[in-house]
């Protein structure tokens, strides 16, 4: 323990020399996936990082086109960005997309006008929307991504939307041992199969590990956690913050330091409504 914070950039030196001891032995790729939700201390390791190695290595960065105003110095101060703008799908690119995806039984011809229309090239909306319709072919198709997704979570059974609850509450990746600590009581011996049934519904994707079965899964999407998590009152928020807090500091024993931050963010999320006397 110490008594003042470190400073987060001293490890910007140690991280760059164990990506370049990767690096001398092959070429590597690090994919980040979703900047616009980084924090500008992991942005400024990104920036350290790619101005200062020498060894072959490539940083691919997925973000929103609004993440450039963050970062302007970027593209003029750093020589090796290369910006490539992602557009939309064409509608024909839409269309092999949704028939390279297997959906049990051919989709009518125009339900993937329907759907082609709908998405306006968007890849997760075409997703979720081809999910829906597996389920229901006269699904009245919903005018935004964040709405068909809302309609999805509200038809799910409410033990899987509890869960999908509690699993938003931990972050884009979770396991199930997490869940299992959220959960009601009753609810716990299912955890598994609710699991799998949001597989099935392409809610969620197992994390794969070197021995199967994965305890570990992602949201298919950083949206669908979204809407899970405000589709929670207040209070339930504040207690399933402070629940995991208590479990993630059980779990860590002595390695709690480790997760001061982590566990110190979610009980100040948990701080943020008064929480109500616990009913789970």
């Amino acid at each position: 323990m110490v008594d003042q914070p470190g400073d987060p950039s001293t490890l910007f030196g140690a991280l760059r020399r164990l990506f370049e001891a990767v690096a001398r032995r092959k070429p590597l790729v690090i994919i980040i996936e979703d900047l616009h939700w980084a924090q500008p201390t992991f942005l400024d390791l990104l920036e350290n990082l790619a101005a200062s190695t020498r060894q072959p290595l490539v940083l691919l960065c997925l973000a929103r086109p609004e993440f450039r105003e963050r970062r302007t110095g970027w593209a003029r101060e750093l020589d090796t960005v290369v910006s490539v703008p992602l557009a939309p799908l064409d509608p024909g690119d839409s269309e092999r997309l949704l028939t390279s995806r297997r959906f049990g039984r051919a989709l009518p011809p125009e339900a993937v006008t329907r759907v082609v229309e709908t998405a306006q090239g968007n890849p997760l909306f075409l997703e979720q929307l081809l999910a829906a319709l597996r389920d229901n072919l006269e699904l009245r198709i919903p005018p935004t991504v964040q709405a068909l997704l809302t309609a999805r979570l509200d038809r799910l059974g409410p033990a899987e939307q509890d869960l999908l609850r509690c699993a938003s509450v931990i972050g884009l990746d979770f396991s199930a041992a997490a869940v299992t600590a959220l959960v009601a009581q009753q609810a716990i011996p299912f955890v598994d199969r609710h699991l799998q049934a949001l597989e099935a519904k392409e809610l969620v994707t197992p994390v794969r590990g070197p021995t199967p079965p994965s305890t570990a899964f992602r949201f298919r999407h950083v949206l669908i956690q979204l809407v899970a998590y405000g589709s929670l009152t207040h209070q339930d928020r504040s207690e399933l913050h402070q629940r995991f807090a208590d479990w993630l500091e059980r779990e860590a024993a002595e390695r709690v330091a480790e997760l001061e931050e982590l566990i110190g963010r979610h009980l100040r999320a948990g701080l943020c409504s008064p929480a109500r006397p616990r009913t789970r």
